[in-house]
């Protein structure tokens, strides 16, 4: 990923002081009421988009985990905005899903019984002669 923005100027000016200042603004913004996904930050706050910050994320590793502290607060924001009404419950579980690798608690029960005093060989053993 990080080969596809070399040569590119726009996305190869940014020092990792800039990175870290600019990853810092997007937590001190997520962390307002109403901002629950970080994305929009980038996207529409500052003009970049999944890209340019997988490139960013990629080559520093302070706005790497930035990101990977914004993904855990989404996923708090989105669980605790839900229980508490304030999201659609189907939009969040969506989300969580997709985004955060949520699913449905599925149970499987196995139960083996045996019954005493029966042996069977199925038919098609050469074997078999006689069923007790």
């Amino acid at each position: 990923m990080a080969g596809a923005m070399e040569g590119n100027s726009n996305a190869e000016k940014w020092t990792e002081k800039e990175v870290y200042e600019l990853g810092k603004k997007m937590m001190e913004w997520f962390k307002e009421d109403g901002n629950i996904f970080f994305q929009d930050f980038f996207v529409n706050k500052c003009g970049l988009y999944r890209t340019t910050r997988n490139y960013l994320k990629e080559k520093f590793e302070s706005f790497s985990t930035l990101l990977e502290q914004a993904e855990e607060l989404q996923e708090i924001k989105l669980t605790d905005g839900s229980v508490k009404n304030k999201l659609n419950a189907a939009i969040t579980k969506f989300v969580l899903m997709n985004k955060h690798n949520y699913s449905e608690k599925t149970e499987t029960k196995t139960e083996v019984r045996q019954i005493k005093g029966f042996n069977y060989t199925p038919p098609d053993d050469p074997d078999s002669t006689s069923n007790t």
